[in-house]
């Protein structure tokens, strides 16, 4: 049986988007120049508490049980649905009937970054979480119950993906959890118009360098009463993401940046020096 770090790599490497030899490149170039695993050597009291007690392997917070197991349920499960996406930059741009573990193993989370975005919200404790693209609501589980009480609002394009999230994802006792079937430009004004301080962001569903880069610019833009977390997936997913990302972290509104490869963390701190870290997730 594969390792979690041996499953990882699988998955990133299995990701429709750029080719194989490409993101295996990407992928080995980011090893090389990242550091910080436990957050040694760095000197900000924020990022270093979020490296070690969230992104490390060490991180001091579990994931339930119950969790783990559903999500290990999923990639095993062999029923089928007939799933239509809004052609996104996904992998599935017309209607086609695939397996559940089939979307689970190419589409959606590994366990280590479930465990990642479970981390993230313990550790920074969002007012309100707001996901661009539930998928098989998964990755929607993993932050709802990290945000414990907090009001999360996810929102999907494919309805038969929003129907079985729906139906599934209440086992974890989330509260406040909001689903929403539609396009994220049909929700972006709405969900985002009034965010409270600390509120986190989760962007998957969208590999297009035109609509996420709008998106960023316009979550930056926003007058909010503190700081935002954004947490992006897939940033090297494809060259044209990789573009958007090193843009955006050059915007001199993002204070902190966090390159995991697998994802892509920004934060907007108003009063801190501007940040960048590449770290080995």
């Amino acid at each position: 049986m594969q390792n979690g770090h041996q499953q990882h790599k699988v998955k990133i490497l299995n990701k429709k988007g750029s080719g194989f030899l490409t993101i295996s490149f990407k992928y080995l170039r980011h090893l090389l120049r990242a550091r910080h695993r436990r957050g040694h050597g760095i000197h900000s009291t924020f990022v270093y508490g979020l490296v070690r007690d969230a992104i490390s392997p060490a991180s001091k917070y579990v994931v339930p049980e119950k969790l783990s197991t559903y999500h290990r349920k999923l990639l095993g499960q062999t029923d089928q649905i007939r799933i239509h996406d809004l052609g996104a930059g996904s992998s599935v741009d017309q209607a086609e009937v695939r397996s559940i573990a089939s979307i689970a193993r190419k589409s959606s989370l590994t366990r280590k970054q479930g465990k990642a975005l479970f981390s993230l919200c313990k550790w920074y404790g969002p007012a309100r979480v707001i996901e661009f693209g539930t998928g098989l609501g998964i990755s929607t589980s993993y932050l709802a119950a990290g945000a414990d009480r907090a009001s999360v609002v996810t929102i999907e394009g494919s309805p038969e993906k929003y129907a079985f999230a729906r139906e599934n994802t209440g086992v974890y006792d989330a509260g406040g959890l909001e689903f929403l079937l539609g396009s994220f430009d049909s929700y972006f004004s709405e969900v985002t118009e009034q965010m409270p301080d600390r509120t986190l962001v989760f962007i998957d569903g969208d590999h297009r360098y035109g609509p996420v880069m709008d998106k960023l610019k316009a979550l930056l833009g926003r007058e909010i009463p503190g700081e935002m977390m954004i947490v992006l997936d897939d940033i090297y997913w494809s060259d044209e993401m990789e573009r958007m990302w090193k843009e955006i972290v050059d915007d001199d509104r993002v204070n902190i940046s966090l390159d995991l490869f697998h994802f892509g963390i920004l934060i907007r701190r108003p009063g801190i020096a501007k940040q960048h870290f590449r770290v080995v997730f």
